[in-house]
């Protein structure tokens, strides 16, 4: 695992206080935005407040305008309407949502959804011709259809008109609908073609005029976008900032937070996805998804109590299935000896509405693309998630010819095989992703925001850090790097010991460290001296008492090769010695040069160079004297101190062996620095 800075572009000290004056935030905030690439007034103003963004215009998704006429041809002929749907949570809100539309506006509606473990995703021929017995004679999908065009034909051919409404990635050839309004086809506004399929119906409701139902519609399409993990920027933002604050307006909503235990009203991105969201989805992964589209739908209370409360059992069933097939997988990989490029595994009993749960884990915890595979009926059906380097739907169009259908997006997709098709799948995907990488396999990068030290990391600051939310793909929640910390008072925390809890220590600064799921982990955590600390940092409230909590991501313990730079740190050390005792006043000495460049372990390059300068400004606010040491214990920050010291950005006493920022910096370049040439290089 290496560690890197998320976002190394340089910002002037001009446009951070700029940011913290106008918007009264800190400069870490300040920071935040800017790496989020906020730079202007109206940019960072709507992202702060994005329930005051102007809604976008619907009929700029291409085919908005025919999906309607389409629509309200159907709706004055008094013609049989059937939404068409899928089994999570993102299809189950989208057919919710344009089923509760289409009613409030006098249609004739009725709606499916497809099971699972029995049909799979996606239309089939033989609902399509049922459909058109019962006299169903316009057909909308909802988050599915884009790949659709046989099925698509099929109910042309039987006199049905076809709306398509859809996000995911369409294939090589559309579908021959009557209207065709996909997301993923056409750019939405700026930035704003990632819209989930709740996103997308939901449009097509405004541009319905079905305005007095949005506050019913909003939280549903806030929970999709969370748990359909679209990028949380521009319109999506607007849709959960404005949805958690009506969970309230929907009955199944309010029975699915009861029976979790949650207050009842309004959540935050959180409960929409690791709580909410899961109790919809594990309708259809355990059964029948229809389940959770009739308990979205209800509008009793006591009658939706009942749902939940199925739906809730479920859930914990769920659970179990999903820590059964991880075992299973888990002894399977043990058996093989050796982690291959891409993890194929077959369990014929397998859940198949578990399986995509259970790949996710072992990708993150192998660092390789997964495809797990059930028996269903006569076939093997598939699900994958992949890491962020790998485009998993490009990796299976790439053998596309062993599957028998495919679909999904770069981090996760639905397949289906001939089982005597399996072991030339796992032979070709091993082979062809080492060839995308010379030889070589994606090494995970851990990737952090900003440096803070643990006295940084007050209440007050956790507080402010939620102004960033709600957080998600695209707009994650910070991660933030606390070098050089000592780990103190480790102990394990619930009945089964699962988890832990530390002590996160640097100097007089103390900060609580919670990890979750790492119980495993208490004797290394133990045996740690030091270590870099990846953390988020979160309010905690217990007894009535609030506390900043650090909630671990990340340990990256010193390595055998960083401890042999303490070698180049007792030089470094003795190096500012000789200046306090010479009282030199040009800093650079060839032989002090000569020598400490034989101990670096490499150069010091122009990037990391970039990042450790901002880090440091952050930490050498101006008039304020912060000693050497404190910039930072490792080779890299003590090199780059030298060579900040020669350009004239900071000044040092050597008498107490501090720095503090320099006055009225001038621009200088690297070729300047004489330190720079012994110590780095440029790139």
């Amino acid at each position: 695992m290496s560690i890197q800075q998320t976002d190394t572009t340089p910002y002037t000290d001009e446009q951070i206080q700029w940011i913290c004056g106008t918007f009264e935030v800190s400069e870490p905030l300040a920071r935040l935005l800017l790496a989020r690439g906020l730079e202007s007034y109206d940019q960072i103003h709507a992202f702060l407040n994005p329930e005051t963004m102007p809604d976008g215009d619907p009929f700029a998704l291409a085919g908005m305008a025919e999906a309607v006429a389409v629509i309200r041809d159907a709706i004055e002929g008094n013609e049989k309407i059937c939404v068409y749907g899928d089994y999570d949570a993102d299809g189950v809100c989208a057919t919710a949502i344009l089923v509760r539309c289409l009613q409030s506006i006098g249609a004739t509606v009725s709606w499916f959804i497809p099971n699972r473990h029995g049909e799979g995703y996606g239309i089939h021929p033989d609902r399509v011709r049922e459909l058109r017995e019962r006299g169903v004679t316009l057909l909308i999908t909802v988050d599915n259809g884009i790949a659709a065009a046989q099925e698509i034909a099929l109910a042309k051919s039987l006199g049905m008109r076809v709306v398509v409404t859809d996000h995911h990635r369409a294939g090589s050839v559309l579908p021959p609908a009557d209207a065709l309004v996909c997301a993923s086809l056409h750019r939405y506004a700026e930035d704003v073609n990632d819209l989930c399929g709740a996103g997308v119906a939901l449009q097509l409701a405004r541009a319905l005029g079905c305005e007095a139902e949005l506050p019913w519609c909003l939280p549903l399409a806030a929970l999709a976008t969370v748990a359909d993990m679209v990028r949380l920027k521009g319109e999506n933002r607007k849709i959960v900032k404005l949805g958690m604050g009506l969970i309230g307006q929907n009955a199944g909503l309010l029975a699915l937070q009861r029976v979790a235990g949650m207050a009842e009203g309004a959540c935050d991105e959180g409960a929409l996805g690791f709580i909410l969201g899961p109790r919809l989805n594990v309708a259809g992964r355990m059964g029948d998804a229809a389940r959770a589209l009739r308990l979205l739908l209800c509008e009793d209370s006591a009658e939706a109590d009942l749902m939940a409360k199925e739906l809730e059992g479920e859930n914990r069933r769920r659970k179990a299935e999903e820590e059964r097939i991880f075992l299973g997988a888990a002894r399977m990989l043990a058996e093989d000896g050796e982690i291959p490029p891409v993890i194929v595994l077959y369990g014929p009993d397998w859940s198949t509405g578990v399986m995509g749960i259970v790949a996710a884990r072992l990708a993150e915890k192998h660092y390789r693309p997964v495809l797990l595979f059930a028996a269903r009926n006569g076939e093997l059906a598939g699900s994958g998630r992949s890491i962020p380097e790998v485009d998993l739907h490009a990796l299976l169009s790439e053998h596309k010819d062993l599957l028998i259908r495919f679909g999904g997006h770069a981090g996760a997709a639905g397949l289906t095989i001939a089982e005597q098709n399996l072991p030339t799948l796992r032979q070709r995907t091993g082979a062809w992703l080492p060839e995308q990488f010379d030889g070589k396999l994606p090494v995970k990068t851990q990737r952090y925001d900003l440096a803070l030290r643990p006295a940084d990391c007050t209440l007050s600051f956790c507080h402010e850090l939620q102004r960033l939310a709600p957080f998600g793909r695209g707009n994650e929640e910070p991660i933030f790097l606390l070098p050089d910390a000592a780990l103190s008072q480790v102990e394990t925390m619930g009945a089964e010991g699962k988890h832990l809890r530390a002590m996160l220590d640097a100097g007089a600064a103390k900060l609580r460290l919670v990890a979750f799921g790492e119980g495993e982990q208490r004797a290394r955590w133990r045996g740690l001296k030091r270590a870099d600390a990846g953390v988020r940092l979160r309010a905690n409230s217990y007894a009535g008492a609030e506390s900043a909590n650090a909630y671990f991501v990340f340990l990256q313990e010193k390595t055998e090769k960083e401890e042999k730079n303490d070698h180049f740190l007792k030089i470094t050390d003795a190096f500012y010695a000789h200046i306090r005792y010479n009282k030199l006043s040009y800093y650079f000495d060839p032989a002090w040069a000569a020598e400490l460049s034989a101990a670096l372990p490499r150069k010091l390059t122009e990037e990391e160079l970039r990042a450790i300068y901002r880090q440091q400004r952050e930490w050498l606010p101006d008039g304020v004297w912060v000693p050497r040491r404190e910039l930072g214990a490792g080779w890299e920050e003590q090199a780059a101190a030298l060579i900040f010291l020669e350009l004239g950005f900071t000044r040092y006493d050597p008498a107490n062996d501090r720095f503090a920022a320099a006055q009225d910096i001038v621009h200088r370049n690297l070729s300047e620095s004489a330190w720079f040439g012994a110590l780095g290089s440029a790139q």
